[in-house]
């Protein structure tokens, strides 16, 4: 999980212990690639243990970089905050709180995105208006 508005997420390990991180922790193996993508597989460094709080990660590295899509908005219902994007691969969830900039999805819109995965279902991440000149960086 990451929040885009609190620059902050939390990483679980495979023993179901989440570790709180802020986004200058974040480790990105390209320059001006996005912040975590939901759901994608991280590597937690320098663990500090604090009484009463999460465990807390010094340094969290991306072990892939996400390759960037193009879909289009199928659907998106404003009063609820979300809708759905197609793509050639299938169809993503899309939530307000994952687009970029206070952009409000429109649908028929061209739009860039990550794929994330949340309880392993496809999710619609750092969503965005496409470019005419391709992808954006982030």
């Amino acid at each position: 999980m990451f929040s885009s508005s609190g620059m902050y997420g939390f990483a679980a390990s495979s023993e179901s212990n989440e570790v709180f991180f802020h986004a200058q922790d974040f480790h990105r193996l390209v320059s001006g690639g996005p912040l975590p993508v939901l759901g994608e597989p991280v590597e937690v460094e320098n663990v500090t243990e604090d009484s009463g709080r999460r465990p807390r990660a010094g340094l969290v590295r991306r072990l892939l970089t996400p390759e960037p899509l193009r879909g289009v908005v199928k659907s998106f219902d404003s009063r609820k905050g979300w809708g759905f994007v197609s793509y050639p691969d299938g169809q993503a969830f899309l939530h307000a709180s994952e687009a970029m900039d206070g952009w409000l999805p429109v649908i028929g819109t061209e739009v860039e995105f990550y794929l994330g995965t949340k309880k392993g279902k496809p999710r619609a991440c750092w969503v965005r208006p496409a470019t005419a000149t391709g992808i954006v960086s982030f």
